[in-house]
């Protein structure tokens, strides 16, 4: 067999790569900001509203300090936690039963609250509550 063209013949066909698809080109474009909503209705007109609804309150609460050898009462304002008053300093021994520090029931302790009551009252604050120890209240003012 003649082959006159043999390296031809026997040369493998050359591949043909398909040619890339082309992918799309991305622009970036800013958009628009939505426009907010309007804003509701008013329910009422401010100037109407009651002087008492809108008076805005302080608050305050009776706690027990203690010292090396006698108790104070601190009424403490709801906001700042900053002492406001200080009852006078009494002797009383801790109360039992009583996970946190709190001062047993006895003629000094109610002098002393009693006279921390009287002092806020005078200056304009109410009782509005009472709270779990025999020592504590709730009381309130307008600012």
């Amino acid at each position: 067999m003649a082959v006159t063209d043999g390296a031809t013949a026997l040369a493998p066909e050359p591949l043909v790569r398909p040619a890339p698809a082309e992918r799309p080109t991305l622009h970036l474009v800013a958009a628009a900001p939505p426009e907010p909503e309007p804003l509701p209705e008013p329910l009422f007109e401010p100037e109407r509203v009651p002087e008492l609804a809108r008076a805005q309150w302080e608050t305050c609460r009776l706690r027990p300090w203690r010292g090396y050898v006698s108790w104070q009462l601190v009424a403490e304002s709801g906001t700042t936690a900053r002492a406001i008053a200080l009852s006078p300093m009494f002797r009383a021994r801790r109360a039992k039963n009583v996970l946190s520090p709190a001062p047993s029931e006895n003629e000094a302790a109610r002098r002393a609250v009693e006279s921390l009551q009287a002092m806020l009252e005078s200056h304009g604050w109410e009782r509005v509550g009472e709270g779990d120890a025999w020592y504590e209240g709730r009381f309130r003012r307008r600012t």
